[in-house]
């Protein structure tokens, strides 16, 4: 008879609790469908959903966990393929650095065989771009080393891939740097396939010409472009870019770096050689 009494006394818990959780949702569609203009409605809607706050944790708890988990899954997948790039990266560079290592071994012999002196190791200096004073005539720009760190007139500068200018002017803390698209440029240059000598000259757009070319030169779409040395300010052998041909056949030098985005330079200090002796001119 307890136990009956017991079980009927739950079920009208149960009862009463399912009736108090229905009204309890009939009120909260209703109280959201009501307008939304009303002052009144507002205050209570806001109370509503703070009363509500902790109900809605929970249940969104099993939710966010999942979430959680979909997006483990995800950075996993992603981190995988990054690192599978990266062992490929990894290898290429390997297989990079020992082609460099080969190629200067190979270098260093040609050059015992030819007794050619050695090239003079260069310095790099660091700055950074602080003004921009580029005109439709003038391209130049202004870096924030000069003659404290070892920079002259003449030495070159490069971006984060090649030959972006020249140094035009210096001072005690900030240099001027003339840009190999200025119409005032004039740089010698070697294509490296083809071996042919020439001068690099700006015309006031994103990509110097070619000038000077041997008459019976035969350049290379995509070969590369290197400072060939000549003048003594620049050292054989910087990076400049690849030949291209325009629409008329002429041919022009597509610069490794974007020019127009440059904010950090680094100039290449012109080694100091020996003038040679007045006995050797005279020889």
């Amino acid at each position: 008879m307890a136990d009956f009494r017991t079980r009927k006394g739950e079920q009208r818990l149960l009862n009463g609790t399912g009736i108090a959780l229905i009204c309890a949702l009939v009120a909260a569609l209703m109280l959201f469908a009501l307008p939304n203009d009303d002052p009144r409605i507002i205050n209570l809607r806001q109370k509503s959903l703070d009363f509500l706050l902790p109900v809605i944790e929970v249940v969104s708890w099993p939710v966010d966990r999942v979430r959680d988990v979909s997006d483990w899954m995800s950075n996993l997948s992603t981190l995988s393929e990054e690192n599978q790039r990266l062992k490929m990266e990894n290898q290429a560079m390997r297989q990079a650095v020992e082609n460099a290592l080969r190629d200067k071994a190979l270098m260093e012999q040609y050059r015992r065989l030819l007794s050619l002196p050695k090239e003079p190791d260069t310095d790099i200096v660091g700055a950074r771009v602080v003004a921009d004073l580029r005109s439709p005539f003038v391209k130049t720009l202004v870096a924030n080393s000069g003659s404290r760190q070892g920079l002259t007139v003449g030495q070159a500068v490069m971006g984060d891939s090649g030959l972006v200018g020249r140094l035009i002017s210096v001072g005690s803390s900030t240099s001027r740097i003339l840009l190999v698209t200025d119409f005032n440029s004039h740089i010698p240059i070697i294509a490296v396939s083809s071996n042919v000598r020439a001068i690099m000259s700006g015309r006031n757009t994103r990509d110097p010409v070619l000038n000077f070319l041997p008459r019976k030169a035969v350049l290379q779409e995509g070969e590369k472009v290197i400072t060939s040395g000549d003048g003594g300010n620049m050292p054989l052998g910087l990076p400049v870019g690849v030949v291209a041909f325009d629409a008329q056949g002429d041919a022009y030098v597509a610069l490794n770096d974007n020019i127009d985005q440059l904010m950090h330079v680094r100039m290449v200090l012109a080694p100091n050689l020996p003038a040679p002796s007045p006995e050797g001119v005279a020889r």
